[in-house]
């Protein structure tokens, strides 16, 4: 094809994507899980990274500690979700 015929056939696709609309992210609060326990290095690091990404986003944010057992329980997922 010649490039003018890929600027024709591209033509109608720009137009229509020009009406297009992003949401706006997140619709609902974030949630970090940190899969250790509490007081350790890790929850640390998680608690310090949502805190700096609530301050940069303004929105909201939340860190929650999680044991490997409850991780990898099947309604545990369900319920952050």
């Amino acid at each position: 094809m010649t490039p003018r015929r890929h600027i024709l056939l591209a033509t109608p696709a720009l137009i229509l994507a020009g009406n297009a609309k992003a949401q706006s992210w997140p619709h609902r609060p974030v949630r970090i899980v940190v899969p250790f326990g509490l007081g350790g290095s890790a929850d640390v690091a998680g608690r310090f990274l949502a805190a700096m990404i609530r301050f940069a986003h303004a929105q909201g944010l939340a860190a929650r500690d999680l044991t490997p057992e409850e991780l990898f329980h099947p309604g545990t997922l369900a319920e952050l979700a």
